[in-house]
């Protein structure tokens, strides 16, 4: 596994754009730091330019350039590698891919092998979004995705039937000291009563 996404890590350091398992589903990929390769991602699934994508990091910490608060409670997610996406509010430091029309940035560390692999090899965020064609169910097979998406990417890599399962997402605005707002976006892997209990309520 780490062969192939040291391998996934050259392709997308050069600019491309591959396919990989990811949170249940597959999604496609590509450095955050090329706005060249994530144009490439928004073209082939044919997605609005207004809507941001999801920005994966190796660690929590590593975000805080991006966001202007991530919760105490992020160290959980890590800890037990639980598939939860964060909607936090931007910083003016954030990449502009990541940040939609709120002002707000997705990010998540990944919980699945092969995705907290890709992130250590290339050493830096992952712009990642699921490969379906917008509008389009996820795909849980490579065969899923279109064949002329299929066609057009760098690389594959082939993990198998997923779960199908998407990561949960939760919007954190504000800070905890002065009473931070969160708000369960999207029940997914991780149930409503897990993620209650980690955010305190």
């Amino acid at each position: 596994m780490e062969d192939q996404a040291s391998g996934v890590a050259r392709v997308l350091l050069a600019g491309g754009v591959a396919l990989v398992p990811a949170e249940g589903v597959y999604g496609l990929v590509a450095d955050a730091r090329r706005p060249d390769a994530v144009a490439r991602i928004r073209t082939l699934k044919g997605r609005d330019a207004a809507k941001p994508m999801l920005g994966l990091i190796r660690l929590w910490r590593d975000a805080e350039a991006w966001a202007e608060s991530i919760p105490t409670w992020a160290a959980q997610l890590e800890e037990d590698a639980l598939p939860v996406t964060l909607l936090l509010r931007a910083t003016n430091g954030a990449p502009e891919a990541l940040v939609g029309p709120e002002g707000l940035i997705g990010l998540r560390v990944p919980a699945d092998p092969f995705g907290r692999a890709l992130v250590d090899a290339l050493g830096a965020p992952v712009v990642s979004t699921s490969a379906n064609l917008s509008g389009e169910p996820a795909a849980t097979r490579v065969e899923d995705v279109p064949l002329a998406v299929r066609q057009r990417l760098d690389a594959t890599v082939d993990g198998g039937p997923l779960a199908g399962a998407p990561s949960s997402i939760v919007r954190w605005e504000g800070r905890e000291a002065d009473g931070a707002r969160a708000e369960i976006v999207r029940e997914g892997a991780v149930d409503r009563a897990t993620l209650e209990r980690l955010m305190g309520r």
